[in-house]
């Protein structure tokens, strides 16, 4: 995660949204006197949403965790893909 002042980030917009798009990194942009931002790309920003929307469903969260208590356990299959 790279960290930059609110005027480092004016003066060198397109090196800080290729930094979050093409390098898929974050940039917090720290501000005097204003609470500081971060920049990151549309792609990772939906899928944080997707998952806050999955794991605030109790149902979803309980499905996945015996999911992974089955894997834990050895209690998957293997299947040859088509």
């Amino acid at each position: 995660m790279e960290v930059t002042t609110y005027h480092k980030f004016r003066k060198n917009l397109k090196h800080y949204l290729d930094k979050a798009t093409e390098d898929v990194e974050p940039v917090i942009i720290v501000r005097n006197n204003h609470q500081n931002a971060v920049l990151m790309s549309a792609e990772v920003y939906h899928n944080m949403r997707e998952n806050q929307y999955i794991l605030e469903n109790s149902a979803n969260r309980k499905w996945l965790q015996e999911s992974l208590n089955q894997v834990h356990q050895g209690q998957t299959i293997q299947h040859d893909l088509l």
